[in-house]
């Protein structure tokens, strides 16, 4: 990935529904959004409000406004040169920094969940996880949105509200997305991801608290693992 801003105003492939309804700005945000954070839009991109606005077929208002709550949020910042933003890069440390954290917190509160859970919470994993292994072209925020409800299932019952309050904001920070499509760069992702989940499931109806421990850790461990190789094949 290039360290300099790229002046070439490319084509950012966005796309909005046909018929938008309620918050035009809210949806061109998630759609640039998700658009960096697949890397559809590349880091160091420059985004041009006019540009943006022209091909999505919109006024400039809800582009601006869509634009300035990235920024907000760190997933582009403004143009040294020729105005507009530029997507900031995605590095690394970002990934170690994240993963570090739920390695931290994640694997212990699964212990403290074990047994803990109700039929009716143990069912709603293997469903979510069913999705996740059985559709694979889903979007990459649905994708997201399904992994994050598993892992906010099997944390739930630890009996800390801030601990999860503190993992569900980690799920929402931009940069945890992007450290998903970086692991979803494997062919086999979404199968390892499943796998991966089932195990830990299977521990769960066990009662088997060490277990769960050793699986999610692992399970985590792994994702890191697969996200960084991806940075180096990418000579990132």
């Amino acid at each position: 990935m290039s360290s300099t801003e790229q002046d070439i105003l490319e084509p950012t492939n966005l796309k909005l529904p046909d018929v938008v309804e309620g918050d035009l700005a809210g949806q061109v945000y998630q759609e640039i959004r998700e658009a960096i954070c697949d890397f559809r839009i590349a880091p160091n991109q420059r985004l041009v409000q006019n540009a943006l606005a022209a091909e999505l077929g919109i006024s400039r208002t809800p582009v601006r406004d869509a634009l300035l709550h990235l920024s907000q949020e760190g997933l582009v910042q403004p143009a040294r040169t020729r105005g507009g933003f530029v997507v900031t890069e995605f590095t690394p440390h970002e990934v170690l920094e994240i993963y570090d954290v739920r390695l931290a917190l994640e694997p212990r509160a699964a212990r403290h969940s074990t047994g803990k859970h109700s039929r009716t919470q143990l069912a709603e994993m293997r469903d979510t996880n069913a999705l996740i292994g059985d559709v694979p072209d889903q979007s990459l925020r649905e994708q997201y949105r399904l992994n994050q409800r598993f892992h906010e299932l099997v944390v739930s019952e630890c009996g800390n509200r801030i601990l999860i309050r503190m993992l569900s904001q980690l799920w929402g920070m931009p940069s945890a997305l992007r450290m998903y499509h970086q692991q979803l760069t494997r062919n086999d992702a979404q199968q390892v991801i499943h796998d991966e989940h089932e195990s830990i499931i299977d521990a769960l109806e066990q009662g088997d608290a060490a277990g769960v421990e050793r699986q999610v850790r692992g399970h985590i461990a792994a994702a890191r693992q697969t996200a960084l190789d991806s940075f180096q094949s990418e000579g990132a």
